[in-house]
């Protein structure tokens, strides 16, 4: 069962939530339904996921279990630290590290489905849902702001469930969301020639709150400007039932690992450089790039 506080997204709604389990209904996709899901304590988080793309569930994981792994993975990224690590070339210029959870972050998980929150996130879908990926985000001192994007696919959508481990807010780098943005498909060149950027909102958080949004709602990091880093547990879950062995989530297995949040492959350091030291023309060659793949595209149609 869940008792806490929801709070809707662009509108701000608080209301008192609390659920008991009850079996979902079976759709033939993963997407936001507008059809009665017979539950009218979760009418309105299940509206304001369906048109604003995400949805605040406040006090929802026990808060001592979200700071203790906080602590582990900053524990551990203090001990790579003092061993000269620097993770150049991926992220650590930026300031945004990837954290596989590894066998420390079962204990979190754990207490993330004893709240009920998986079984709600299913009610909100109205399907069964599987733990796909356990990968969390380390926003590292004097980050810079990431990139506004999406996660994956747009026609794939997949439900996030982002953990708040530590206070969290303007200062050491809330996520900005951009309410709505998950409604059509858009190409950066538009979603920025449309004004999306400039409607980003970055909540506060404390530990054990809890966001669900769809993956395809254009979202970024934002700048850490604390002498601490802030992380971040995420769970991405995907259509189907967990009963099935070949969906077992390895990212349980072995050791908490912190490695490369967005640079990868041939020229990943000229990259990251140009986007930490030269950001408008980082940002000018990324519409660009953006402008000519939708013209081509536009062409083949």
């Amino acid at each position: 069962m869940i008792t806490g506080i929801y709070e809707g997204g662009a509108s701000g709604l608080k209301i008192p939530v609390t659920r008991d389990a009850k079996s979902a209904v079976h759709p033939k996709s993963l997407r936001p339904r507008q059809s009665e899901l017979g539950m009218t304590i979760i009418q309105s988080p299940h509206d304001t996921l369906s048109t604003d793309g995400y949805v605040f569930l406040r006090g929802a994981v026990a808060p001592a279990i979200c700071q203790a792994f906080a602590e582990k993975v900053n524990e551990e990224y203090h001990r790579l630290h003092a061993a000269g690590w620097r993770f150049a070339e991926s992220g650590g210029l930026a300031g945004h590290l990837n954290i596989r959870m590894g066998r420390e972050g079962r204990a979190l998980y754990d207490s993330f489905r004893a709240a009920g929150v998986e079984q709600l996130a299913q009610q909100l879908c109205g399907q069964p849902l599987h733990l796909a990926q356990a990968i969390d985000n380390l926003n590292l001192p004097g980050s810079c702001a990431q990139d506004f994007h999406i996660d994956g696919a747009f026609a794939a959508p997949l439900l996030i469930a982002n953990v708040c481990l530590v206070p969290t807010d303007a200062s050491n780098g809330a996520t900005a969301l951009v309410a709505g943005s998950h409604a059509a498909e858009l190409s950066y060149w538009r979603f920025s020639r449309a004004g999306w950027r400039s409607r980003g909102v970055a909540p506060s958080a404390n530990p054990g709150d809890v966001l669900l949004r769809w993956s395809n709602l254009w979202h970024r990091g934002m700048p850490n400007r604390t002498a601490k880093p802030r992380p971040m547990a995420a769970f991405t879950f995907a259509p189907g039932p967990a009963g099935d062995a070949a969906r077992h989530c390895t990212d349980f297995d072995g050791p908490l690992t912190l490695f490369a949040n967005k640079y990868h492959g041939h020229f990943r350091k000229a990259k990251e450089l140009l986007a930490v030291r030269l950001p408008l023309l980082d940002e000018g060659l990324r519409q660009a790039r953006s402008l000519l793949v939708d013209h081509c595209q536009r062409g083949q149609r």
